[in-house]
């Protein structure tokens, strides 16, 4: 099994058309302070109590895949809403930007009268850009920051802040001073600097809107195992990432929900038992962390230590062929990870695929 992990091609699209609010997202949904899990981030935190007078706080989220399906790109809304006007707005994304690292992710979102620079607060070290930022339609240009943390073997933080009810001349410091007093952005940093998530299925909230013209539940063409595999309806978005030089295994990545990552590599091995597979394993195995709630049909391997993360494998003796499955969690530390009872969709859909053959 490959040892190589590549970023995923997370794209980053800021075209002036996917607005906050109903524009860019699924149906809003009225929500109250307290507990909420974003669907496509998958962050739990609570939202703060906001003390003015006909306040509210709207949720929706968006999702598309690329017309070639190779990347991906998703987002949750918060808005701010009072007496039903949005007052501001917020763009929470997890992941692997295409961009490359912060800087160069906040540097492509188109702003006038832009300026970058680096600040610390909520706990992180962040890189900022801000200008002015033209919503359209009757809302127009506003005052917005975007805002990228990073922490080392993990998804990144991307934060889009839109101050729609502060004067479109604001100072820069104003704008810093009322960024870092923004509750809910804290409430959000904090939940993805702890590994705050809940399970969750984005494609089933009523919120969540699909912008994009490829469907998530397609059937894709794993090259390397032979497998026309049809994605199951579990209520997530997949994404199949393009084979590397060298790979011998198709690699899958759950794009939504972001966190906690899950990835999994296929691979057929033809004429061989499970058990044959697992003695000729050469990588370095461990016993003291197997898979959890393996699927009826599959056995559990060995967990390999690739590049030093845990890769937890199941396989299936399906026509006389062993189908192998791996499961890299990241950050794998403890909740969740190694966990396939998720994954029994997808486990199916790869054994009703191997039996196909």
């Amino acid at each position: 099994m490959s040892p190589v992990r590549r970023r995923i091609a997370f794209a980053l699209s800021l075209a002036a058309a996917l607005l906050i609010g109903a524009a860019a997202s699924g149906e809003p949904i009225i929500v109250k302070p307290g507990p909420v899990v974003l669907p496509i981030s998958g962050l739990a935190f609570d939202l703060p109590v906001d003390g003015r007078d006909g306040f509210a706080w709207s949720l929706s989220a968006s999702y598309a895949l690329s017309d070639d399906g190779r990347s991906f790109d998703g987002r949750d809304v918060i808005d701010e809403k009072i007496k039903d006007k949005l007052v501001a707005g917020s763009w929470v994304q997890v992941g692997y930007f295409d961009a490359g690292d912060c800087k160069a992710t906040v540097g492509q979102t188109e702003l006038t009268d832009a300026w970058n620079e680096e600040r610390d607060f909520y706990g992180l070290h962040w890189c900022l850009r801000g200008g002015t930022f033209d919503l359209g339609t009757d809302i127009g240009k506003v005052p917005a920051v975007v805002m990228c943390a990073h922490l080392e073997a993990r998804k990144d933080l991307l934060i889009h802040r839109f101050f729609i009810d502060l004067p479109q001349e604001s100072a820069h410091e104003n704008i810093i001073a009322a960024l870092a007093k923004t509750t809910v952005l804290e409430h959000v940093a904090l939940a993805w600097q702890h590994d705050t998530w809940a399970a969750v299925k984005p494609r089933q909230r009523p919120e969540v809107r699909n912008r994009g013209k490829i469907e998530p539940v397609r059937t894709i063409q794993l090259v390397k195992s032979g497998l026309a595999l049809s994605l199951p309806d579990d209520g997530c978005v997949w994404l199949l990432r393009a084979p590397g030089e060298g790979d011998a295994v198709d690699w899958l990545d759950l794009m939504a929900p972001a966190m906690n990552e899950v990835t999994i590599e296929v691979v057929r091995v033809p004429a061989t038992t499970c058990q044959q597979v697992f003695d000729n394993i050469t990588t370095e195995k461990r016993y003291d962390a197997p898979p959890a709630n393996v699927p009826e049909g599959w056995s559990a391997g060995p967990t390999l230590v690739v590049n030093g993360q845990l890769e937890r494998v199941v396989c299936r003796c399906i026509g006389g062929n062993a189908v192998l499955v791996g499961l890299f969690n990241v950050p794998d530390r403890g909740r969740g990870a190694g966990d396939f009872a998720a994954l029994a969709p997808m486990l199916a859909a790869i054994a009703k695929a191997a039996d196909g053959l």
